[in-house]
Parts: structure tokens; C-alpha cells; sequence
């Protein structure tokens, strides 16, 4: 909740890698909101992504594809007659009547004995990402699905730029917070752009004790109590800010 509500950047879609995703109590693996909600995003439990099929198939979401075993619209039929007016209104996606790992062997065969409303037999695609096939197996998108990604990109994407987001830095003190201090056994630090910074801790002396890159919170159970330097260097650009820090055992 507050990366979403403090890292959202405007002109971009905002990627989270975070370690549990709750929607409401329960646990899940990621969503993402469709690139026609207010705020385009994508949300990921880093444990469930090990090889990179979670985030394919949310970010597919973000470009406007729907689950290939969408029934919202109506359920699709295996002759593909209406499948451009139900399921996820894509024609080159088979049927799909769920796929799970208890249904897909480990072969990656569908070996489920489901029928649809016509009493015609399933013949799902086993790796298509927007399946919730077995992760192993999951490894393409369909031809349509492609082009229906290009659309998103084009019609609700088009105004978003690399050169916007490198300009982006910290920009001002009022921004940055680093707590608590005095400290105890650790300092946060964070900022409203979300910038990843060079952390540099200094005695009064100026002797370097600690140093960290991209992970903003410093872990201080091994620095005595005293009053130290920490210089914050912003890892994508020149901005820089120093803070006096007070270390209370």
C-alpha cells in the first residue's frame, strides 16, 4: 500500500516486485489493473516469480489481455464460433475450461475430461501465459494476442517516454525522509521519487564505517552510539544530500 501510494509515478507503468501481495486477507502472486483503469499497474510477489511466468502474464493484463479461460463475457465454445464476442474475445486462443496444475501433467498435456455448453470436449493450449497452466509449461503469446498488446500500447501508452522518468530525481529535501533519528538499531530512507541511493555513513572524523548501494534501509546494530554523517548519492543522476544522523544504544 504505501509503494502504491507513494512510488506511483505519472506517465509510466509502475512495476512493484514486493515480498507478499495481499488483495483484502488473502495472499496472492500479483495483479496488475487493465491499461484502462485510472492507474496502470503491476504488482508482483518476487517468491512466486522464479522464472519470470508471473510477470508475463500480469503484464500482459496491463496491456489488455484478459485470462484465456475468461468467462465474464460469456464462455467460449471449442468451435470458436463467437470468439470474438466472449471469453477474451480473441479467435487464436483455444477454449479454455481452467487450467491448473491437477488438469496439466507435468508433461505439459492437458488431461482433463471437461466439455462445453455444446458437450464438445476441451483441446486448451497448455502454454499459453495468460493460461493458468503449470508455470513450466507457460512460455508464448498467440499471434492476436499480440496485436490486441501493440493496441494497448498505442492508444493508452502512447504518451509515455523514457526521457520523462530519467528526469525524475529526488529534487528537494522536502521530499526525502530518513527515520527515525536519533536511531537505535536501524535508519530508513525514503523519498517521494523513489530513487535508489548510494548510502554512505561517516563518523565525525570522516572515516567511511558503512556503505550500501539500492537497499534504503541501513541496519545499525553493530555502530556505537555517536553522531554520524549519512551522504545519500541518487543512483540515477548527480543529486546528493547529506543528513546528520544521532545513533541512541
Amino acid at each position: 500500500g504505501e509503494a502504491v501510494q507513494y512510488c506511483s509515478v505519472p506517465d509510466a507503468l509502475n512495476i512493484y516486485i514486493t515480498h507478499e501481495v495481499f488483495i483484502g486477507n488473502s495472499l496472492f502472486c500479483g495483479y496488475a489493473n487493465f491499461p484502462w483503469h485510472d492507474n496502470p499497474m503491476v504488482v508482483i510477489g518476487y517468491k512466486c516469480n522464479s522464472n519470470g511466468y508471473i510477470f508475463a502474464h500480469e503484464l500482459g493484463h496491463a496491456l489488455g489481455l484478459y485470462h484465456t479461460h475468461e468467462t465474464h463475457f460469456g464462455a467460449e465454445l471449442v468451435n470458436r464460433s463467437k470468439c470474438e464476442e466472449s471469453g477474451d474475445f480473441l479467435c487464436d486462443t483455444p477454449a479454455d475450461p481452467g487450467l491448473n496444475h491437477r488438469n496439466v501433467n507435468a508433461f505439459c498435456v492437458y488431461e482433463g475430461a471437461e466439455k462445453d455448453q455444446s458437450g464438445a470436449s476441451y483441446m486448451p493450449n497448455t502454454s499459453l501465459i495468460m493460461s493458468y497452466s503449470r508455470a513450466n509449461c507457460t512460455r508464448r503469446f498467440t499471434e492476436e494476442q499480440g496485436i490486441r498488446m501493440h493496441y494497448a500500447i498505442e492508444n493508452y501508452y502512447s504518451t509515455y517516454s523514457c526521457e520523462k522518468i530519467r528526469e525524475r530525481t529526488p529534487a528537494s529535501n522536502e521530499l526525502l525522509s530518513i527515520y527515525p533519528n536519533p536511531a537505535n538499531n536501524f535508519i530508513r530512507v525514503h523519498n517521494r521519487e523513489c530513487a535508489e541511493f548510494a548510502l554512505t555513513l561517516y563518523n565525525t572524523a570522516g572515516q567511511k564505517i558503512h556503505y550500501q548501494e539500492k537497499d534504503n534501509y541501513i541496519n545499525l546494530e553493530r555502530v556505537p552510539t555517536g553522531i554520524y554523517l549519512l551522504n545519500l548519492q541518487d543512483l540515477r543522476s548527480d543529486w546528493s544530500a547529506t543528513q546528520t544522523i544521532f545513533v541512541q544504544k
